[in-house]
């Protein structure tokens, strides 16, 4: 119940504004590099694209290479999140409210 109240009042209003990555994927040979960039494009690009579709995410910037020449992968990413002061009153109210039932209850 009470992760119900906080996803519903506090985590699905949080917006992000900008999301920038950037990844140069790398392996100990070119087949793991390759397979390393193949397993993280198919995790990020969907995720993304589902957070933009529901309006989590207002602008997002994505650049994923393989680095075919280098045994290390590089990251590099920045972020801004907002959320509204009114949803996160909100939400510490609900939390709040949910905790004195329950403490009520348990009397």
């Amino acid at each position: 119940e009470i992760i119900k109240i906080i996803f519903k009042q506090f985590i699905f209003k949080i917006k992000v504004e900008n999301f920038f990555l950037e990844a140069k994927i790398a392996g100990e040979n070119a087949a793991e590099a390759a397979l390393k960039y193949g397993k993280i494009t198919a995790l990020l690009y969907p995720i993304t694209a589902f957070l933009d579709a529901k309006g989590f995410i207002k602008q997002a910037k994505i650049n994923v290479d393989v680095n075919f020449l280098s045994e290390e992968s590089e990251y590099r990413g920045e972020t801004e999140i907002t959320i509204r002061l009114i949803s996160l009153i909100k939400a510490a109210i609900s939390i709040f409210i949910y905790i004195m039932k329950r403490n009520s209850q348990n009397k």
